[in-house]
């Protein structure tokens, strides 16, 4: 038998009049009906109705970040953002670094990576997470540059004896 399908709401749900696929439309409620079309019904028409909830989606409402960490040049380090709440229907980012050379820091999908030391700033940044779904929430890191210093000095040899005219090279790895 056929069924014809309305919606009470169509601001809210719609229905598709073959398959009676429902699809949320709008914040609110709405009835959707389905209407017997046989013409051999009974004076009243059996119909059969299902109350219809549609909600928004959760927002981002928080974004969690490390105070701060400290990097060595050369070296990466996953912020690990917490997005809340856990069930936000978008959970994307944006993310920006901001200090005197900004282009010595670079952030792709959270991970924080230190290209190289600026002798003549502080080399201190700050890495800024934005949701993409609601701008007005975003979260900071402090993020401080260290130029990577030799603590130590190996030679290849530690003692050499060498005839005169001889010759031995040798090889420092600091």
């Amino acid at each position: 038998q056929d069924v014809l399908w309305s919606s009470s709401n169509d601001a809210v749900a719609t229905v598709n009049q073959k398959t009676g696929l429902i699809t949320a439309k709008g914040v609110g409620e709405a009835i959707i009906r389905a209407t017997s079309n046989d013409p051999n019904a009974s004076s009243a028409t059996p119909y059969s109705e299902c109350q219809i909830t549609v909600v928004a989606d959760a927002v981002v409402t928080s974004i969690v970040l490390p105070e701060s960490i400290v990097l060595y040049v050369g070296e990466s380090e996953d912020l690990a953002p917490v997005v809340n709440p856990a069930d936000a229907a978008d959970k994307s980012l944006t993310w920006k670094v901001t200090g005197a050379t900004p282009e010595k820091l670079t952030v792709v999908d959270g991970v924080v990576t230190a290209n190289s030391f600026n002798v003549f700033d502080d080399n201190v940044y700050t890495v800024t997470a934005t949701s993409v779904s609601n701008p007005s929430v975003s979260a900071s890191t402090q993020v401080t540059v260290k130029a990577n210093v030799a603590e130590t000095v190996v030679l290849n040899k530690t003692e050499l004896t060498l005839n005169v005219g001889a010759k031995e090279t040798l090889t420092a790895s600091v």
